[in-house]
């Protein structure tokens, strides 16, 4: 959820951040398209990426920080 308010990040990351957690939170593909002006068709890609990625993303998020240097 950090990602989703930084001021430092791209503001593309901040729109998958909030794509991603507007539809974690049960909004429609549609209604996400509408809020950020898209295609529908970019909300369903980075869900997908999302789901298909999830346990490596999950993994990455759970090691020791230091080990990601």
């Amino acid at each position: 959820k950090i990602m989703s308010t930084g001021r430092k990040v791209k503001s593309s990351y901040k729109q998958r951040a909030n794509i991603l957690l507007r539809a974690k939170e049960g909004e429609t593909h549609t209604n996400i398209a509408k809020v950020y002006d898209i295609q529908i068709n970019t909300v369903i890609k980075w869900r997908n990426k999302w789901i298909r990625n999830y346990e490596e993303i999950m993994k990455t998020e759970t090691e020791d920080p230091k080990k990601l240097k």
